[in-house]
């Protein structure tokens, strides 16, 4: 009797790479910026978020360069077009303390969204992914599995990690998990970027 067979679709591919960066320089301009400016408020339920940052302050520089390369790498394993051009569509500072949090959202007229953590103390709040058919919940809850796979599991955590960068579709619905050290703050940089085709 022939083997069943299965194929695998709709996947959702999340990407990251650790990249040796001066954080600290990083930690310092974001720090300064939460000192002078307003937080502005998007998916942020407590904590600061920077308004759009300029893309040619120096500080940031050697990051960009790291986020559009990784994000060719990740249009090339997606199989956009070969003649698509990346560019960074915007970016911003995010400074969460005890408790705050992001709410689930995503990150529309974009292509390729991310974000960079500049600073993560022990139990800072992860960031968590939901499968994009929310009805998956209802049915194919946690209990009814043994352990959770790519194509079980309705929602996917991954660690913030100090020098990780997370790329991941900008339809993907996310949040972030709320930062439960007393004592010190998770500092990251989000972004988006968009492809145009030639």
């Amino acid at each position: 009797m022939e083997e069943i067979k299965k194929v695998d679709i709709f996947g959702c591919p999340i990407m990251f790479k650790d990249i040796k960066l001066n954080n600290e320089i990083l930690e310092k301009f974001i720090l300064d910026l939460n000192k002078k400016q307003k937080s502005r408020y998007r998916s942020n339920v407590g904590g600061w978020q920077s308004n759009n940052l300029n893309l040619d302050i120096k500080e940031l520089n050697p990051l960009i360069l790291n986020i559009v390369k990784c994000c060719f790498e990740y249009a090339v394993q997606q199989k956009f077009k070969n003649n698509s051009k990346i560019s960074l569509a915007n970016m911003w500072a995010n400074v969460n303390g005890y408790k705050d949090i992001n709410q689930i959202h995503i990150h529309p007229y974009s292509m390729i969204s991310g974000v960079y953590y500049v600073k993560c103390p022990k139990n800072c709040g992860d960031i968590c992914f939901r499968h994009p058919s929310t009805a998956m919940e209802y049915d194919w809850a946690t209990e009814h599995f043994e352990e959770h796979t790519e194509t079980n599991c309705s929602n996917c955590c991954f660690p913030a990690i100090k020098g990780r960068l997370y790329l991941f579709p900008s339809w993907l619905s996310h949040k972030v998990m709320p930062n439960m050290n007393k004592k010190e703050k998770r500092i990251c940089l989000s972004f988006n970027t968009n492809l145009k085709v030639f």
